[in-house]
């Protein structure tokens, strides 16, 4: 695949514009690689809004870079989720005055997704004089506003930078001008989880027709594979298993031998890249073939719209598809992968909540339905410093917690990025905790 299909460095497409907003969405992050390896390449001199929402497994990671953090919350917004729903799409939108650049695919805001591992973004431009369907224009608009469904019912826009950050991203967006177009060429769609299940919005196969699946994860077991071919009615399924560090993969190997229909393939990688590129193509009747791309591991999870997810629908000839398919000679391992399983709860808290600094008080926002908390200790660290206090009672009837500047015992102030840490009891005594980091409304 990897000499037979045009490549760009994520970090080159990213600098070509000069964006007034700019949205990304990620399952995992590493802000500190954000930070030194990928903003320094953002133009920012027109900037107003950038904001990054990630799963709430994903910013764990972020709190142990904080330390090393110069511009969270002051620069950019970096805020999970508020869903329990695993929060996994990676869609990238730069907006300038006049025109967009809209990137999907499946890598992670990582190191590894963005210059190890082999991944994949679709690139499309939208602007006046660039053809663009209604439908994939609308299919942006219904993942913002999916996005945004997501916070609470109350408006806290004028509260919450990361709200007020999508609220103008949605608007900026619908007031692009663009042309519209319903040629083949412009045949392309945005499918995501808000739309309904993956099985529903692809297309069904003809009889000629064979399916391609290229995955890293199945969840271990063949269920999301027997859903796809049903749901699309595939005769044939050619699976493209990534192979994983420890040279195994997510299938049980002895299982898969015995599918009827399904042929099994190892995908040609260069050196030892880790394929986590996810990829679904129907090749086989003229004119008809097509392929889709982004953020969907063929699990039945992903594929049912249990979580969020997102990816790129588009028309595509057999010959062109075959190049995102190269099969490498040697055989596919036999041995299963070893997966760790992470409890979100375990790793992100069981209090969900945003911090808000607006130079005369830190606000804490709950973010998800958050029922009323006891013995609450609070934690407030900086690169430098730590700032703590102890509260009797927090989010009592779905409100904010309003602390003062000296409810710490010394004055709150930062110049850096923050994170703030709550840990409590539960009104029937267990403990809890969660974390945030703080936006600083007073320069963001």
């Amino acid at each position: 695949m990897e000499n037979s299909v045009p490549r760009l460095k994520l970090g080159d497409v990213l600098a070509v514009y000069e964006p007034i907003h700019v949205l990304g969405t990620t399952f995992t992050l590493s802000l500190a690689f954000f930070e030194s390896s990928v903003w320094p390449r953002i133009k920012t001199n027109r900037l107003s809004n950038f904001l990054i929402i990630s799963d709430r497994i994903g910013l764990s990671r972020a709190y142990q870079e904080a330390p090393a953090l110069k511009l969270a919350g002051r620069e950019y917004v970096a805020t999970a989720a508020p869903t329990r729903r695993t929060f996994h799409p990676k869609v990238w939108l730069l907006i300038e005055e006049r025109r967009a650049l809209l990137l999907v695919g499946s890598g992670n805001l990582t190191q590894a997704g963005f210059m190890e591992n082999l991944e994949l973004f679709e690139a499309i431009e939208m602007g006046p004089e660039i053809k663009c369907s209604a439908k994939l224009r609308e299919d942006v608009q219904e993942f913002l506003k999916g996005l945004r469904s997501l916070w609470p019912v109350q408006d806290l826009s004028d509260e919450l930078p990361a709200l007020r950050a999508l609220d103008q991203i949605l608007k900026a967006f619908a007031d692009l001008p663009s042309e519209i177009s319903e040629s083949k060429e412009c045949k392309r769609r945005l499918f995501h989880s808000f739309q309904g299940k993956f099985t529903e919005l692809l297309p069904q196969l003809e009889e000629r027709q064979t399916l391609s699946v290229a995955s890293p994860y199945f969840g271990g077991s063949e269920k999301g594979l027997v859903r796809l071919k049903a749901s699309l009615k595939a005769k044939r399924v050619a699976v493209y298993p990534a192979v994983h560090r420890d040279d195994g993969v997510d299938l049980n190997v002895m299982q898969k031998n015995s599918l009827e229909g399904f042929e099994f393939h190892r995908m040609k990688v260069e050196g030892d890249r880790f394929a986590h590129l996810k990829l679904i193509s129907a090749t086989g009747v003229q004119g008809k073939d097509w392929i889709f791309s982004g953020s969907i591991n063929c699990t039945d999870a992903a594929l049912s719209a249990e979580n969020i997810e997102a990816g790129l629908w588009r028309p595509l000839d057999k010959k062109t598809s075959q190049a995102y398919f190269e099969k490498d000679q040697a055989p596919l391992p036999s041995k299963r992968t070893e997966l760790a399983t992470v409890n979100s709860d375990s790793v992100s808290g069981s209090i969900h909540f945003s911090a808000v600094f607006n130079g005369s008080s830190l606000k804490l926002y709950p973010a998800i339905t958050q029922n009323p908390v006891k013995d609450v200790s609070i934690t407030v660290s900086t690169s430098s410093r730590e700032f703590n206090a102890h509260f009797d009672r927090a989010f009592e009837d779905q409100g904010s917690l309003n602390l003062g500047l000296n409810s710490f015992g010394k004055p709150l102030h930062f110049s850096g990025s923050a994170v703030v840490s709550v840990s409590a009891k539960s009104n029937d005594g267990n403990h809890v905790e969660g974390k945030a980091l703080v936006d600083d409304s007073t320069v963001i």
